[in-house]
């Protein structure tokens, strides 16, 4: 909640809503989930997303503000998962199908991720990572380095050798540079312009559709400051 570039960016209001119920909208349509959690620090400031938690019936797991690999592996053992999807509280606008084609995969197979994050060819804020447990708490045992516990997957794309990790690719060049995550005053803009430009629940836009809202927005704003 004390983002220093957009504080308390996960509750910022857009279109009446808190920026965080957008992500849980979406997690609410993917296919092959079991359960939902919020997995936020212990800290006091982080309560509201605590409370936000509770008044939408989902799980709050609270553990490190460092340590986030560990957080993440926590969530899994105390719902008693055998693997987890994780997705970012300032990522609103990633994609249903493509998280759930990802379980699809790992399911089907014997992967320890699953990822479209290294080599991106997706836009930033749609991302994939579905981790087994048994690879996570693995992968936490040997962390050492603060990116690492920081950074969650890090520690499995710098050890690639360790792991056996399926990648997926877009197969779409123009997809790679797009920011949609929300990191910035920006972002935040964009996101809010994006939704003001909709008819429909964003969850419901295939990822082409997004990356024309966000290239629309982009070609608005350079026109604005000419």
């Amino acid at each position: 909640m004390d983002s220093t570039r957009l504080p308390g960016k996960a509750l910022l209001d857009v279109g009446g809503r808190p920026l965080l119920s957008y992500a849980l909208s979406f997690c609410q349509k993917i296919k092959g989930l079991d359960s939902i959690a919020i997995a936020t620090s212990t800290r006091a400031v982080d309560n509201p997303l605590s409370d936000f938690a509770k008044f939408h019936g989902i799980s709050c797991i609270r553990g490190s503000l460092d340590n986030v690999a560990e957080r993440f592996l926590s969530a899994m053992q105390v719902l008693n998962l055998d693997a987890a999807v994780r997705i970012n509280g300032d990522s609103p606008l990633n994609n249903v199908t493509l998280i759930g084609d990802g379980i699809g995969l790992f399911r089907s197979g014997k992967f320890d991720l699953v990822s479209n994050v290294p080599a991106r060819t997706y836009p930033y804020g749609i991302s994939l990572e579905v981790v087994g447990r048994k690879a996570m708490e693995h992968a936490c045992s040997l962390m050492s380095d603060g990116q690492h516990q920081e950074h969650v997957t890090k520690y499995f794309y710098d050890n690639e050798d360790k792991f056996d990790i399926k990648l997926i690719k877009s197969g779409i060049a123009e997809f790679s540079d797009i920011q949609l995550a929300i990191d910035t005053h920006e972002d935040f803009d964009r996101f809010k312009w994006i939704i003001s430009n909709i008819e429909c629940d964003p969850a419901d836009l295939d990822i082409a559709s997004l990356v024309k809202l966000a290239k629309r927005y982009s070609l608005n704003t350079e026109k604005k400051y000419e």
